[in-house]
């Protein structure tokens, strides 16, 4: 039986890596010593069978302490009987009583087989193992979430009373130590997807924006084109211009001309400079307002058509639901009409055949009084409605006309602002 370093304070401390074939032990401790894929020390296996089949040693030095590292062979490779792996077992022993400071058990499930190695483990060493186990869950990949951590460990002690008692006595921890070059090789498909995803939109824009650059780039050429041919046609009116007032200039000048000619040379050239100044005014204005102007006349005809089309709309609308109010009150009125008439005749009938009572009853003076009151109610409820009726229709006239006016106002706003622009239309293009 192998004693536990139970010592600390040492400048050397030995960690011992073990764990069944595939759990991650020599990703581990590749991951200990700081090795890449491209120097790895510990062989990492992707089988079911032990890659590493022997006892490897590796030390660095961290802060001044320098750490053994040993990874064992997988112990718990079900393709070896416990008879081929006794040699192995014989080196960690001499590895052993130089004194084992930390034992980190790998394991990617916890399995039944565990447990039987784990009671293996101390037998091999000291009881006091336990103080100094940490029980590594390989590739996991909820590690670096505290919530999913302890969810594993309590699915695990849940599911087993011996596994959990080996997980109350011993520290655990999570890692995600998938094997370095495996590792590498997802993590440079995964950035190339997430490259291709995030520059597609990108490349779709640079080719639009190089297309559009193109077709500026033409009609920039198209433009400088005519400029071109615009500024040669005014050279050619420059020197005949120029030509023919140099030789009007040259004959004031050689002919005997009365005092003063000299100012009228002068004023010969200063007209021909104004003149082709404003030739060349004229063509450059051509070149580049003539397209300008017609776009914006457009545009103002094409707003005025729309705002009058709205406006039109609007007024017919109105028109119509007010004629449609115009209608229904008007029904309403001679339906209501209608049928006051029938009440007030029938309550006539009723007063009429009084006639039939007794003459003293008919003719007393108290029943006449009463029956004229009545007949005087209905006509002035009669006329009441009819003066209410009337005044809703002249109400209703009245906000017909109402809108009427606001739809005119807006139809002279519109007119004001289609002729403040053609007059700004007029002093850019024709001043």
């Amino acid at each position: 039986m192998t004693d536990i370093q139970e010592k600390t304070n040492k400048t050397e401390k030995t960690i011992l890596l073990i764990g069944a074939s595939g759990s991650g032990k020599s990703t581990l401790g590749n991951v200990l010593i700081g090795r890449d894929d491209n120097s790895e020390v510990f062989a990492e296996g992707h089988f079911s069978y032990s890659e590493t089949q022997e006892i490897q040693c590796e030390r660095k030095v961290i802060d001044g302490v320098e750490y053994k590292i040993i990874d064992s062979p997988g112990f718990l490779d079900t393709t070896f009987e416990i008879i081929k792996i006794h040699p192995a077992l014989g080196e960690l022993n001499k590895h052993a009583q130089l004194g084992i400071d930390y034992v980190l058990f790998t394991i990617e499930k916890f399995h039944m087989e565990n447990v039987v190695f784990f009671q293996h483990l101390k037998e091999f060493f000291s009881g006091n193992v336990v103080n100094y186990t940490t029980i590594v869950f390989t590739e996991f990949q909820g590690f670096d979430n505290e919530t999913s951590c302890k969810k594993n460990l309590e699915g695990w002690k849940n599911r087993n009373k011996s596994i959990a008692d080996i997980l109350n006595n011993v520290k655990t921890v999570h890692v995600d130590n998938t094997p370095l070059s495996k590792e590498k090789n997802e993590a440079v498909l995964i950035e190339k997807e997430k490259y291709y995803e995030v520059t597609s939109d990108q490349i779709e824009g640079i080719r639009k924006f190089i297309e559009w650059r193109k077709n500026i780039e033409k009609g920039i050429n198209d433009h400088m084109k005519n400029l071109r041919s615009g500024i040669e046609f005014c050279e050619v009116v420059f020197k005949i211009v120029t030509g023919r007032g140099a030789s009007l200039s040259f004959l004031v000048s050689e002919s005997s001309a009365p005092p003063g000619s000299e100012d009228l040379n002068i004023s010969i050239e200063n007209f021909m400079f104004k003149l082709i100044t404003a030739l060349f005014e004229y063509i450059i204005n051509e070149i580049y307002f003539k397209k300008i102007s017609v776009e914006i006349k457009k545009d103002i005809e094409k707003r005025s058509d729309f705002l009058t089309e709205k406006l039109s709309k609007r007024i017919k609308y109105d028109d119509s639901y007010v004629n449609k109010l115009k209608e229904e009150l008007r029904s309403s009125f001679f339906q209501f009409d209608n049928e006051i008439e029938a009440i007030l005749g029938g309550f006539r009938e009723t007063v009429v055949a009084g006639s039939n009572f007794t003459t003293d009853v008919a003719n007393d003076p108290g029943i006449k009084k009463m029956k004229s009151r009545a007949i005087r109610l209905i006509d002035d409820a009669k006329k009441s409605h009819i003066d209410k009726s009337q005044e809703d229709y002249s109400l209703l006239e009245e906000e017909q006309n109402r809108l009427r006016k606001s739809h005119e106002k807006l139809d002279n706003e519109i007119k004001e602002i289609k002729r403040k622009l053609e007059e700004e239309y007029n002093k850019i293009f024709f001043v």
